[in-house]
């Protein structure tokens, strides 16, 4: 069985640290929401859908920085790992629901953007996101004891503002060379 939502809502918060020029490893916490759209089976469609789906996540990500810190468009591609909690509720069809719980799985993602620099502290972003992770298993009220195993995928748009506290380092000049004149030595 396929359930397929209605695009929803994403909303994410990170914290992060500028390794270096190219590396930025972050903590983010992300909320998805979304109502389900269709579900059906190998023989089709099964019928009018009910029934919303949500996943609250933290995840550790890498991302890694395609240009030199100079240039105003940046590239970026990344991934990450950690939990995501995947809640249904009341998922199923018109006399019948089969997923109505939540579980907390293990999960990772990958992604790709892109950056614009505004400042040496502000750019603004737009990636892709494709999250997933391990099976969840959800409580199955029509079958009683039993339970339905979900297997989340989310794929995301975002735009963003990211702000860096400090501004970025510049190379340090290079030290100059000193040369004490020759004397008489005795």
């Amino acid at each position: 069985v396929t359930t397929s939502f209605s695009p929803g809502v994403a909303i994410s918060g990170t914290v992060g640290y500028k390794w270096d020029a190219h590396w930025r490893p972050e903590v983010s916490l992300s909320y998805l929401s979304g109502d389900v759209k269709s579900i059906s089976a190998p023989g089709g469609n099964i019928g009018a859908a009910t029934g919303s789906a949500s996943s609250l996540n933290v995840m550790a990500n890498a991302w890694y920085d395609f240009m030199d810190p100079s240039s105003q468009w940046r590239p970026y591609a990344g991934l990450g790992l950690g939990f995501n909690n995947v809640s249904e509720k009341g998922v199923g069809v018109p006399g019948g629901t089969f997923a109505d719980g939540s579980s907390m799985v293990l999960a990772y993602q990958v992604g790709a953007g892109v950056s614009y620099k505004l400042s040496e502290q502000i750019a603004l972003s737009a990636d892709y996101r494709y999250l997933t992770g391990s099976s969840a298993d959800i409580d199955n009220p029509s079958a009683a004891g039993a339970g339905t195993s979900i297997k989340f995928k989310d794929h995301a748009i975002y735009g963003g503002l990211r702000y860096s506290l400090g501004k970025t380092k510049s190379a340090l000049p290079e030290a100059p060379v000193c040369t004490l004149p020759a004397g008489n030595r005795t």
